[in-house]
């Protein structure tokens, strides 16, 4: 998952600017301003990012029918936010954000140029408000739009424009009883439109209307005792009714252990692209696919090794069924399903020490259930550690990092099981603060110190002559960039 933050506003004036460049022509500036005005608190940002960036296939992959050109973008993007409390129990916030992002589409057949063009908007309002020293609630309402002109330039030149707008609000209460226990309740609505002529889906619309509960019990008897235990309802235009439930926990244990347990399921609902596309290049949509659904459950146990250090040992399991697979050349929810076992190990040492040392590693098992061959596209094995040092008051410090991919596989449909993986990235980085408070910083970064040459993913496609040969997607090569940022 991905959790973006952004910085809040502050009551206090103050900011940042960064500026940046690198060896892949990389040209970089972005900052933001913050401070007290108009009844509340604001924020403004803005940022352009370009990058000539790097060839992502192996020379020998192009054809006579494609340039030779590199994966670059253009990155422009400028937001603010505000915030005011209008009384001692309220809080307003608003936030607006707009991107325009140029980024190429590199290919190595039938491609001279291509680029998708897109313009994005995201808006949101929430209010919080407390009713009483028990009662509360919160209301969010939001509209994201994102739409693309792709361009593509080679034996069929075409321009096309997909895209979708997104709104929807979300409600929830909030009772708090005097013991402390908590229940949150509420009502969540999400409304979708979209249409994509390159892969030729048709405008299409879709509500989805949502129930949830949770309850956050304080047991009396076990004060440290973290319980969460939820449900939610979803009914869907295309997906249909669903009931799922999660449950947590957090228990401190003799010794100065700890342990983490959740359990519970969870579906995904199927893309508008599996649902439907009409191009005959590509399997056929099916409107009447229901959902892939799943049963997990998570455990973790942690503790010291003395005073600077601490581990962490973790399992994970997890059913997948209604699996949505291309059968007869159309998209359909089949019996088979996936078993994914697995587990991880955490050692930090160091903390504040000056010194830290940061290793993990987490296995992963992903099957059919009826069978023993790993899903194509999940790695086994993925492993980190990372090395850094910082000097008194942080005024400079460095890091090394290394991260490993175990072997992975993917099928091609007309050359089968393919290997990519087995890779280690290694990236180094160093800063050094100046100024009586620290407010100049400069950052040199790179990344793939050993120029390893590996593969992120392989596909095939066809060739002038008719043929079709396959080629492999590089991750990036070793670069360097130089950064500097002024806080005020």
């Amino acid at each position: 998952m991905i959790n973006i933050v952004l910085r809040e506003p502050a009551d206090m004036p103050s900011g940042q600017l960064r500026l940046g460049t690198g060896t892949l022509h990389d040209r970089r500036v972005s900052g933001h301003a913050t401070g007290p005005g108009m009844g509340g608190e604001w924020l403004v940002f803005g940022a352009y990012d370009e990058s000539e960036g790097y060839e992502p296939f192996r020379p020998e992959a192009y054809q006579s029918n494609a340039l030779r050109r590199n994966r670059g973008f253009k990155r422009h993007s400028i937001g603010g936010k505000y915030r005011v409390s209008p009384r001692a129990d309220s809080l307003l916030d608003l936030l607006l954000v707009y991107n325009d992002v140029a980024a190429d589409n590199a290919k190595p057949a039938n491609n001279f140029h291509s680029v998708n063009d897109r313009d994005e908007y995201i808006a949101s309002i929430k209010w919080d408000q407390q009713l009483s020293d028990n009662l509360g609630y919160y209301f969010k309402g939001y509209y994201h739009s994102w739409w693309t002109d792709y361009t593509r330039i080679g034996l069929n030149d075409d321009g096309d424009e997909w895209g979708y707008d997104d709104y929807g609000v979300n409600i929830t209460g909030r009772y708090v009883a005097d013991g402390g226990s908590q229940v949150l309740a509420g009502y969540d609505f999400q409304s979708y439109s979209g249409r994509d002529y390159v892969l030729r889906i048709a405008e299409q619309d879709e509500s989805v209307h949502a129930g949830f509960v949770q309850f956050r019990p304080v047991l009396p008897f076990s004060p440290d005792t973290y319980l969460a235990l939820g449900a939610r309802y979803n009914h869907s235009d295309f997906g249909g009714d669903h009931v799922i439930w999660n449950a947590s926990m957090d228990q401190p244990l003799p010794a100065n252990l700890n342990l983490k347990a959740s359990a519970g399921t969870n579906f995904i609902l199927p893309t508008a692209y599996q649902l439907f596309v009409v191009d005959p290049a590509y399997p056929v949509g099916n409107p009447d696919l229901g959902p892939e659904q799943s049963r997990n459950l998570r455990t973790s146990v942690s503790g010291p090794v003395g005073p600077n250090a601490q581990w962490q040992l973790g399992g994970f399991y997890r059913e997948i069924d209604d699996l949505i697979a291309v059968r007869d050349g159309t998209f359909r929810n089949v019996d088979d399903g996936v078993r994914v076992r697995g587990g991880e190990a955490i050692l930090n040492f160091g903390g504040g020490t000056g010194w830290q040392l940061d290793l993990s590693a987490t296995y992963a098992s992903s099957q059919p259930t009826d069978g023993s061959k790993q899903i194509p596209g999940i790695p086994e094995w993925l492993a980190r550690a990372s090395l850094a040092w910082d000097a008194y008051q942080n005024r400079r410090g460095a890091r090394v990092t290394a991260r490993y991919v175990g072997d992975n596989t993917d099928q091609l449909a007309d050359f089968g099981d393919q290997q990519i993986g087995d890779y280690t990235v290694i990236d180094v980085s160093a800063y050094q603060r100046f100024g009586d408070r620290r407010q100049h910083q400069v950052t040199l970064r790179v990344e793939n110190l050993t120029n390893r040459r590996y593969a992120t993913d392989v596909s095939q496609a066809e060739s002038p002559d008719g043929g079709v040969f396959r080629y492999e997607t590089l991750g990036v090569p070793r670069n360097a960039q130089l950064n500097y940022s002024y806080t005020f």
